[in-house]
């Protein structure tokens, strides 16, 4: 398994537990995981959302002209953005900062996993990886310093270099 900047669900919900900093980067999270929170998407015009998503990317250069043109073409579909974020509705993930319940750990995760991590994510502090060792014991961790959340999009080739390398020494 290969998974670019995503912590485990579990590392993630203790990290919203206990940390400030994680729950201050998650608060769009929240607000996308409420009742109808598709039709304020809904309401915006296509470039006030591309260059709210995906603005800062563009004006770098790592995302172009077509990728914009799929883009919106896909929120256009019927149902497309309540679709998008019914994933945050069904993560059911807590963002109070009071757990009522002590978290138990999930069965672990065996599969030989890569975790490629861009040290400057704004989205997930270094705190949603704590613990990941021992739910994950095969997880090997690569850190891109400088990289942000999407480190696949700012450093492809080394990307696509590390996946490579995993992939040829486990399977």
């Amino acid at each position: 398994m290969v998974i670019f900047n995503a912590p485990h669900p579990y590392c993630l919900q203790l990290a919203l537990d206990t940390d400030l900093a994680q729950r201050a980067a998650s608060s769009y999270a929240a607000q996308f995981a409420q009742a109808d929170s598709h039709k304020a998407f809904e309401a915006k015009t296509d470039s006030e959302t591309w260059d709210a998503i995906f603005g800062k990317d563009f004006a770098e250069g790592l995302l172009s002209q077509d990728d914009k043109a799929i883009q919106i073409a896909q929120w256009k579909q019927d149902g497309a953005w309540e679709a998008m974020l019914n994933w945050y509705r069904a993560a059911r993930f807590d963002y109070s900062g009071n757990p009522s319940q002590r978290r138990q750990p999930p069965k672990p995760v065996i599969s030989p996993t890569l975790l490629v991590w861009g040290t400057n994510d704004a989205l997930f502090a270094p705190s949603t990886l704590l613990g990941l060792g021992e739910i994950a014991p095969n997880c090997e961790i690569s850190e891109i310093e400088g990289a942000g959340h999407c480190v696949f999009r700012e450093r492809p080739t080394f990307c696509a270099q590390l996946v490579e390398g995993f992939l040829s020494q486990c399977c």
